[in-house]
């Protein structure tokens, strides 16, 4: 074997080294933007269950006729939490603080006849919308 064949098939070689990592990187990146994006959906899953659980723990102080046909959405989701935040405060005998919103995009609220429909965009790749009622909380 002469000097440039082993010049050559180490060269090779070490193409072949550099481009199996590059993929793996690739890969590694990919993987983790997924986990990225499911820790998120799964931090909006958690607010959207906060809010959820504060409106059922004052379903019965929390007057939603007063607010049939009301909509909230992501411009008024601070009167709406604090809204709810008074609620709690004059009714529920301690305070809460319900979820900043900074770990979603968008959110909706709307009530009437007893039930109400929360819809939240987390910040992740896809966008996804959580979904939350007085039964259960889905995306």
């Amino acid at each position: 074997m002469s000097g440039s064949n082993i010049l050559r098939a180490f060269l090779i070689v070490l193409l072949s080294f550099f481009v199996a990592q590059f993929i793996w990187l690739g890969f590694l990146m990919y993987e983790t933007d997924k986990t990225i994006g499911k820790a998120k959906v799964k931090l909006v899953m958690n607010d959207v269950k906060t809010i959820r659980q504060s409106l059922d723990v004052l379903s019965y102080t929390y007057n939603l006729d007063e607010e049939e046909g009301k909509m909230y959405t992501t411009t008024k989701y601070n009167i709406f939490k604090n809204k709810i935040e008074k609620i709690w405060d004059k009714h529920g005998g301690m305070p809460l603080v319900l979820p900043s919103g900074q770990n979603f995009t968008n959110f909706s609220y709307s009530g009437n006849d007893g039930d109400y429909h929360i819809k939240v965009r987390a910040k992740d790749k896809n966008g996804t919308v959580v979904h939350g009622t007085l039964e259960k909380v889905w995306y």
